[in-house]
């Protein structure tokens, strides 16, 4: 249904907040993953190397290893997301295979007298996240509160001719035509949708038969009703979201040993993401009094970023059994770009066959280049080694969400309101990880982690566990190693960013099985 015309909004500083503190969340957060035994110990590597998925934790971990290596890992998991609307539960699930690492570290030894004994240098392609998911909410909503509110919130205080189809025009005209004026933009286009729809009304002044005529032409105030109304349980809903995408993670690495007991290291990040999330919101159960009888409206969203950060890290072998590291991580600096296409069906008879109206623009917003810096973080991490026989290992790491700022270049939206709420619902966190290896034999290691965050949301429990199995085995031409995680995490998400904002409550359990081969070079 989508033509090859493209819509691009350039000058939508007062009108665009398509962005919000979802996406910033989204694209701030990483998921536990990497190679098998990265995986196996919960990510707790901070003070340790030998493991190519330890670089994208601590940039000294490269100069640990013994000897140059290769590896790649493969992943299959499970998503069980379990949503709960005003009571109501829903479970809808995912399955997904992936590529979540690749990569190869370098090693040169100074066999002389030199103080610096070893310089490494690194490359690691690692899924930073998988945005692959499936939501399914639904009920009703008891508040009475219905997508009304979202058309109305749009429409507060715009003339009826910035709203509607004028001089003969289609709707995908008008709804181009808004979309290039700079004070109208994306909230009048989606105000554009509710009054042709027959969502809202405009309200008539007292004193003229003009719909939307300013009581005061010296300060004109246009309002809106609606045009629907609820039966004595709320609205019914049904919201049913479909996710894509991966955010990926290329580290470029060097690192150096200094008398076999001071390790640094720098990496420098390339952060690149794709996401597209397909919305799609059923809205029924109006009364007789109500103009319209059922709705859907679609929404198709997709994000592109780029972005650069970098780490420094150091670990310092304090004895043959105990090492200290400690990370500092920078934001991600991300640009990004995002394109939407949206279309509303509505029932305005009881046999939707009759009178259905379809309201498809048949085009595509391009929303102007924004940036985003993602929250830095700091990591400090302790390793006790049993010899031969094994090790554990402990990381604790501090990350500031309430730091996450959008850099939009004008927009007045992003740089004060949604940069405040930033500030205001989101927090630090902490994040604990713990990791074990035994080795049975020198061919076969058994390991076990665990991971807990804490919530980074003021608002609701957004706080992740994880707790994870592995296993080894070297042969002669190298090591497989396997794992399995399970993940539990849980989040909430309003059905739209203004208007009708009532929660979608999430809980989401992922089972995470990967397996590493390994190749000494």
């Amino acid at each position: 249904m989508k033509s090859n015309l493209f819509l691009f909004i350039g000058l939508l500083c007062l009108s665009l907040n398509a962005q919000s503190l979802n996406d910033a969340l989204r694209y701030s957060q990483t998921s536990l993953s990497g190679s098998a035994r990265f995986n196996a110990l919960s990510g707790a590597f901070g003070a340790l190397g030998g493991e190519l998925s330890a670089i994208s934790v601590n940039p000294a971990a490269s100069s640990v290893f013994l000897s140059s290596e290769l590896s790649i890992t493969a992943n299959t998991f499970n998503n069980e997301v379990t949503s709960s609307y005003f009571n109501n539960k829903n479970i809808s699930s995912f399955n997904g295979v992936d590529l979540s690492q690749a990569g190869i570290v370098l090693v040169l030894k100074d066999e002389g007298s030199s103080k610096w004994s070893k310089i490494s240098f690194g490359f690691n392609y690692q899924v930073n996240n998988n945005f692959d998911n499936n939501i399914l909410a639904g009920g009703n909503n008891s508040k009475k509160n219905g997508i009304d509110k979202y058309f109305l919130y749009h429409a507060m205080n715009r003339n009826l001719d910035d709203i509607s189809q004028i001089n003969g025009e289609s709707f995908r005209e008008a709804y181009i035509n808004i979309g290039e004026q700079p004070n109208l933009g994306y909230s009048a286009q989606q105000a554009l949708f509710g009054y042709e729809g027959y969502v809202i009304n405009p309200i008539f002044s007292e004193d003229s038969n003009q719909p939307n005529d300013p009581l005061s032409p010296i300060d004109p105030v246009y309002d809106y009703s609606s045009n629907t109304l609820p039966l004595n349980n709320g609205f019914y809903h049904e919201y049913f979201l479909n996710s894509f995408g991966i955010n990926r993670l290329y580290t470029f690495n060097i690192s150096g040993s200094f008398k076999d007991k001071f390790y640094f290291g720098l990496n420098i990040n390339s952060h690149r993401f794709d996401y597209t999330e397909k919305i799609d919101f059923y809205e029924s159960n109006y009364a007789d009094e109500s103009g319209i009888k059922a709705l859907r409206f679609n929404n198709y969203l997709t994000s592109l970023g780029e972005g650069g950060s970098f780490q420094i890290g150091s670990i310092y072998k304090l004895n043959n059994k105990i090492r200290l590291g400690l990370v500092i991580d920078s934001p991600v600096y991300y640009t990004i770009n995002e394109s939407l296409s949206q279309f509303l069906v509505t029932d305005l008879d009881d046999n939707p066959n009759n009178d259905e109206l379809i309201l498809d623009p048949e085009t595509e917003i391009f929303f102007p280049e924004h940036k985003l810096n993602t929250a830095g973080s700091v990591r400090g991490s302790l390793a006790y080694i049993f010899k031969s026989k094994g090790l554990i290992s402990f990381d604790f790491t501090r990350k500031n969400y309430s730091g996450i700022r959008y850099r939009p270049g004008g927009n007045n939206y992003l740089d004060t309101s949604l940069n405040n709420e930033i500030r205001t619902k989101l927090r630090s966190n902490n994040i604990f990880q713990i990791g074990g290896e035994l080795r049975l034999n020198p061919q076969i290691s058994l390991r076990a982690g665990y991971l807990s965050e804490s919530s980074s949301s003021n608002l609701y429990d957004n706080s992740i566990t994880n707790l994870s199995l592995g296993i080894g085995y070297t042969f002669d031409y190298g090591i497989i190693d396997l794992s399995y995680q399970n993940t539990e995490y849980n989040n909430q998400r309003p059905i739209f960013n203004e208007g009708l904002i009532d929660p979608i409550g999430l809980s989401t359990r992922r089972n995470n099985y990967v397996l590493t081969y390994r190749l000494k070079l």
